[in-house]
């Protein structure tokens, strides 16, 4: 653990968040370790892509420290290095200094001296110039962001066509619902943003469908719930798949399921309005086109987020 005021604040290496322990389970996760979402089994056991590589951690945001300091950082990756780490990973980033960047600078000289460092290359992006430090290091492995034709998703099926529907902060069925669909029309791309108040009864024991934007997702959701939906479709107001629906943190959150589908299945569900439609308990990958990317960003955790840095170093057994 690696923090000037460790000792004055009694900090310990213990991991709070779980941000620098995704990385490492994606390198190193054991091999063909059974994998469950929302209760469901993953028809395939995920392995690491190191299963069999030791793990070390160097932890530089101890305890509720979300800011760390480039000395500190630099402390843990030649702490790493007198270890004998063959790779560093580091899961965060910051504002570029230039030629004077201490972090870059350490950076290429560990890699010349044999350790190779892996870096995020940043929450920015698109574009020029937007890749942090210390991923602007000359010779780090700097990583972006790339999104693939599938995710994990509830289907929705309407009038015999099956659509993934993605789950977030709001309720989920636990049991198959079918009820007909409710199309509440509007401008954006055919439907309503449900902002407002909707007329009281209009939705009452249907499946609504409405659209993002304008407002956050709690006031929507609880709007139609309020006209009687028993559960809600948002459909996202851009082309790609859906996102998972975070809550507005305020009082009296809705209490439907609520789920998002991605702008063309909600359109291709609009021509639907009436039919009876099941949102299943059932959770499975679903696929909308080629597994390749399809768009590519640069997306990762900042230096001000929570992180670790994590070491790998190659198993010495058979």
């Amino acid at each position: 653990m690696y923090n000037n005021k460790a000792r004055a604040n009694g900090y310990t290496a213990e991991a709070i968040a779980d941000h620098g322990t995704h990385v490492p389970g994606t390198v190193a996760c054991n091999l063909h370790t059974p994998a469950v979402v929302d209760g469901v089994d993953i028809p395939y056991d995920p392995s690491g892509v190191a299963p069999a590589a030791q793990l070390g951690n160097y932890n530089v945001f101890p305890g509720e420290v979300g800011n760390a300091r480039s000395e500190d950082i630099l402390d843990a990756l030649e702490a790493g290095y007198a270890d004998g780490m063959d790779v560093m990973n580091m899961s965060l980033g910051g504002a570029a200094s230039g030629k004077q960047d201490l972090l870059t600078h350490a950076v290429d000289n560990l890699d010349r001296a044999g350790m190779v460092v892996a870096i995020s290359a940043g929450n920015n992006g698109p574009g020029h110039y937007t890749v942090g430090s210390p991923g602007s290091a000359e010779r780090a492995l700097t990583s972006g962001a790339s999104t693939v034709g599938h995710f994990v998703g509830a289907p929705v099926t309407v009038a015999g066509n099956s659509y993934g529907a993605a789950s977030g902060d709001f309720a989920t069925v636990d049991e198959d619902l079918t009820r007909p669909l409710a199309v509440v029309q509007g401008p954006i791309n055919g439907l309503a943003e449900a902002c407002s108040p909707l007329p009281a009864g209009s939705l009452s024991g249907k499946i609504a469908l409405i659209s993002r934007g304008s407002c956050s997702f709690s006031t929507k959701i609880r709007n139609a719930q309020s006209a009687g939906a028993v559960a809600v479709l948002v459909q996202n107001n851009a082309a790609g798949d859906p996102v998972a629906m975070a809550s507005d943190g305020t009082a009296n959150q809705p209490t439907v399921p609520a789920y998002m589908v991605g702008l063309k299945e909600g359109k291709a569900m609009q021509a639907f309005n009436g039919r009876a439609t099941t949102s299943s308990v059932l959770v499975r990958s679903t696929s909308t086109r080629p597994c390749w990317p399809r768009s590519v960003s640069v997306r990762s955790a900042r230096r001000s987020v929570r992180s670790r840095v994590a070491a790998v170093r190659r198993s010495r057994s058979p």
